[in-house]
């Protein structure tokens, strides 16, 4: 297996591993808000959906643009984190030393690959979300 088969795998396999994680978050988020919603029937307020969103942005980061970094620690572990809090990571990846050493120096290369992947899939998952809101209906799959 050449270098660049190896590191287009493990990219695959870890964005595969990463929006598995985001995906079990998510719906860990969703259980959560929909088992603390309060029992409102007025028009003007929001839906569960959009009441768990505000929710997990105001927790998170105060309902406000949140500036994220993602660096490489001491340990080698890399961790993506809002820039605001050091000790709280949002997501961490960390390489075993025989991965390391295979792909050389492009761990930090294929870490920003993996966060890539997951930023993209999140956001793809919420467009879809707000598209079926549009349109009124709720789909049958996110894709």
């Amino acid at each position: 297996m050449t270098k660049d088969e190896l590191i287009e795998r493990l990219i695959a396999e870890a964005s595969e591993l990463v929006q598995e994680e985001l995906a079990s978050r998510m719906q860990a988020d969703d259980n959560h808000a929909k088992s603390h919603a309060d029992a409102d029937d007025s028009d003007d307020a929001p839906s569960d959906d959009e009441r768990a969103d505000l929710d997990k942005a105001e927790q998170k980061f105060g309902i406000q643009e949140a500036l994220l970094e993602f660096v490489e620690q001491e340990d080698g572990v890399m961790v993506l984190r809002d820039t605001k809090s050091q000790d709280d990571p949002l997501v961490t990846i960390s390489f075993s030393p025989k991965v390391k050493e295979m792909v050389g120096g492009d761990v930090a290369f294929i870490g920003q690959q993996m966060i890539h992947a997951a930023v993209a899939s999140v956001m793809q998952r919420q467009m879809n979300f707000w598209h079926a809101h549009i349109y009124d209906e709720e789909p049958e799959h996110y894709s």
